[in-house]
């Protein structure tokens, strides 16, 4: 089993962002896909202090682990390392190859994130975030590398005390939300490479509904399961 991973030794969650991540994914009151099981890799104690050497050196520990457990599974990384970083991106095209799909928030500070890691890797499905009302968020990433956009805004999920419930908006949500569905898909429906997978999403999107795209080729979609 892969072991929280951290760079302290700490394993707790300090700010509360990954369990409110875990919790949309596959929590027990406000996820989209209940039946998966949830491995955390910690990367930051707290979203200030990212570097890029953290997320590298945890991307390169689950590399090894896909290797040695090969499976069904996906990866979500709900954060945004700002500069860009070829070692980042290589490193995840390189587990993508290895059959594993790929969710990426695309940040909140509405800058271009084909220039940002992770969310400039070629291989991963880069995720937006939009309001209630079908309008891209004004801190949303946006550009070409998008591969859709998904709601975000006022977002209820677990907190770090039992039975707390907390508001979070953001990219990370919507990154959440779609790895959720994207993991009830490879449930119920043969999606066994990453590129297939991608596709399915893709094809189930709510296409030209999305008002106040920015950005030079941010596609207009918008995530949807296909059920209901």
């Amino acid at each position: 089993m892969l072991e929280t991973f951290t760079m302290t030794g700490d394993k707790n969650d300090n700010c509360g962002h990954g369990t409110h991540i875990a919790g949309l994914i596959g929590g027990e009151i406000h996820d989209v896909a209940r039946r998966c099981r949830i491995k955390p890799i910690k990367i930051l104690e707290f979203p200030e202090e990212f570097r890029h050497h953290e997320l590298l050196q945890a991307l390169i520990k689950v590399y090894k682990y896909i290797i040695a457990h090969p499976g069904k599974r996906i990866i979500n990384i709900a954060l945004s390392a700002g500069v860009q970083s070829q070692l980042i991106d290589n490193t995840i095209n390189l587990i993508v190859d290895l059959g594993t799909p790929v969710f990426v928030a695309a940040g909140n500070v509405a800058q271009n994130a084909d220039q940002k890691s992770p969310c400039s890797a070629l291989k991963a499905f880069v995720v937006g975030n939009c309001d209630e009302q079908d309008r891209m968020h004004l801190t949303s990433g946006f550009g070409k590398l998008l591969s859709a956009f998904a709601p975000s805004t006022n977002i209820r999920s677990a907190g770090r005390c039992d039975e707390e419930t907390v508001i979070f908006t953001g990219t990370s949500q919507s990154c959440a939300y779609v790895s959720g569905v994207a993991a009830t898909i490879m449930a119920r429906e043969s999606t066994e490479r990453p590129a297939q997978l991608y596709l399915r999403l893709r094809e189930l999107t709510l296409k030209g509904k999305l008002s106040g795209v920015r950005g030079t080729g941010t596609p207009n979609e918008i995530i949807y399961n296909g059920e209901g």
